[in-house]
C-alpha cells in the first residue's frame, strides 16, 4: 500500500529523512503501491481517508475509524527527548507546561490532539478547567488546565493569531529534573542537544507515528474535545 502524507513541506527535516519520497499536487498522481508520496495541507482533502492525516487540523468530530492519522507534537525529536525524560522521573510526577502561538486559524484540535498526546505519558486527566478570552478578537487566548492527579498537572497555553508567528515551547518541571525547549530560541533545547532545526521532523518521523484510529483512541479524543470546547469544567 501506498504512503501518502498530507504535510506542511516547509517543516520537513530531509537531513534526516531515509526514506524515498515524491511530492504531488493531487492524491491521483500516487501510481506506485510501495512508494512514499507527500501532498502538502494546502492542497489535500482532509476528509479523504487513503491519506495519513494531521490530527490538530481535522473536524475531530468527524473522525473515523480506520484513519490514518499523526500528532504534531509527538513528531518532533525534541519531544522524545523530553518524553523519556517524563517517563523516568519520579513516577512522572511534576509540572508540563505548553505553549503554542497558530497563526493559521482557530483549530480547538490542536488543543484535543496535544493533550491526548500528553495524556499516553501522565495518565488519564482527572479534571480540566478552561479560559479563554473572546473568540471574535485577534488575538484569541485559550488556557487550559490540567490535573492528572498523583502530584501531575500541566498548563496549556494557546495563542491564535493571524498577525503572529508559530511558536511552540514546552518544559517538564519534575521532583528532580527539568527539560525545556522553546522554538524561538537559539539553543532550542535544554540541557542541549543537537537540532538543526527546531519546528522539523523527517518523513521517517511520520510514518514511525502513524496511527490507525482505533475505537479507544476515538473514545479519548471526543472525551478530551468535550473537555476542551465545553467551557469552565472543575
Amino acid at each position: 500500500m501506498a504512503h501518502i502524507i498530507a504535510a506542511d513541506p516547509a517543516h520537513l527535516d530531509w537531513q534526516r529523512t531515509t526514506v524515498h519520497t515524491e511530492f504531488i499536487d493531487q492524491i491521483d498522481e500516487a501510481a506506485e503501491r510501495d512508494a512514499t508520496y507527500m501532498i502538502p495541507i494546502a492542497k489535500a482533502d482532509l476528509e479523504d481517508e487513503r491519506l495519513l492525516l494531521p490530527a490538530a487540523q481535522l473536524d475531530l468530530e468527524k473522525l473515523t475509524i480506520g484513519q490514518r492519522v499523526y500528532f504534531d507534537l509527538e513528531v518532533y525529536p525534541f519531544f522524545q527527548k523530553i518524553k523519556d525524560v517524563m517517563m523516568t522521573d519520579n513516577d512522572r510526577k511534576g509540572v508540563c507546561r505548553l505553549r503554542r502561538v497558530i497563526p493559521d486559524g482557530i483549530h480547538h484540535s490542536w488543543i484535543t490532539t496535544d493533550l491526548y498526546v500528553l495524556s499516553q505519558v501522565l495518565g488519564t486527566p482527572e479534571s480540566v478547567w478552561i479560559k479563554r478570552t473572546d473568540r471574535d478578537l485577534d488575538p484569541y487566548h485559550v488556557i487550559a488546565t490540567v490535573n492528572f492527579g498523583g502530584g501531575t498537572m500541566a498548563h496549556l497555553d494557546y495563542t491564535f493569531s493571524q498577525k503572529a508567528d508559530k511558536h511552540l515551547a514546552l518544559e517538564w518541571s519534575g521532583m528532580h529534573t527539568i527539560v525545556e525547549f522553546d522554538s524561538s530560541a537559539t539553543n532550542p533545547v535544554y540541557p542541549a542537544v543537537s537540532s538543526i532545526r527546531p519546528l522539523a521532523y523527517s518523513v521517517d518521523q511520520l510514518l514511525d507515528c502513524a496511527h490507525e484510529v482505533d475505537a479507544a483512541m476515538l473514545k479519548t479524543l471526543t472525551a478530551l474535545h468535550t473537555d476542551i470546547t465545553g467551557g469552565d469544567r472543575s
